[in-house]
């Protein structure tokens, strides 16, 4: 006689625990230059019922060097965090956290690409599977305002028009030449480059933002504890129970 029984296994959703010290963290220096605002004052974005009021502040800055420049204004709690520099690479928290983020990725883009992202729709549904929508920040109520991807660049990127929200994720340089929003959590290994308007909500962290020759001009970024905890929501994964995991089925 031959007897069977089936188990079952239960599993829980675990978002990624991350530590973020700052609005704008880099691991060599920020230059700051006209036209840029960052604040580590939490600020949840206004028209949605999803998002508590705001919590505590973080430091607007928190970099191996900073300059702010006449025209840029940086506040927080505090301002302005000086540490040791990493040179032009991610802290070693940051690193981390890229590492953990990267595996969780659901779009996949190859180095030197020149993107325009901008929700995209297959009749009333979200198009998922289109590569250059990453979800509608500016529309929260429409089909694809709900859609957060994880979006990793293998090597250097440009951004040029249109919005995003998730988790972008650049293994190289970014650079931003065009009026661009963004929501959620930016991580770049190299060298963040905003050389025209840019809105960001959430939080990023860099090797290193600007140059001393090509300073970060119309950078906006606020924090945003609920935006940057959404673009997480996005990226958790299944992971069993730490007890009695196992379930007898039949």
């Amino acid at each position: 006689m031959r007897a069977e029984i089936r188990l079952g296994r239960l599993l829980q959703s675990r978002v990624p625990d991350i530590a973020v010290s700052a609005a704008l963290s880099t691991g060599g220096a920020a230059v700051l230059g006209p036209g840029t605002v960052v604040s580590g004052r939490d600020s949840p974005p206004t028209g949605r019922t999803d998002c508590p009021g705001p919590d505590s502040a973080v430091a607007g800055v928190a970099a191996g060097g900073a300059s702010v420049l006449p025209g840029s204004s940086v506040d927080g709690a505090p301002p302005v965090i000086l540490r040791p520099s990493a040179g032009p690479a991610l802290a070693p928290g940051d690193s981390e956290t890229f590492e953990r983020l990267a595996r969780q990725a659901t779009i996949l883009l190859p180095p030197g690409g020149t993107f325009s992202t901008f929700p995209a729709t297959v009749g009333t549904a979200c198009n998922m599977q289109a590569p250059m929508n990453w979800g509608a920040p500016s529309d929260p109520g429409s089909p694809c305002g709900e859609y957060r991807p994880a979006i990793r660049v293998t090597g250097n990127a440009s951004l040029v028009a249109g919005e995003g929200q998730g988790t972008l994720l650049v293994d190289g340089d970014l650079r931003i030449s065009g009026s661009y929003r963004f929501d959620g959590i930016l991580l770049v290994r190299g060298t963040l480059e905003v050389s025209a308007g840019a809105t960001f909500a959430g939080f990023i962290a860099a090797g290193a933002v600007g140059t001393p020759s090509q300073p970060a001009v119309g950078l906006e970024l606020r924090y945003s504890k609920c935006l940057y905890y959404n673009a997480l929501l996005s990226s958790v994964w299944p992971s069993p129970l730490r007890s009695r995991s196992w379930k007898r089925l039949f």
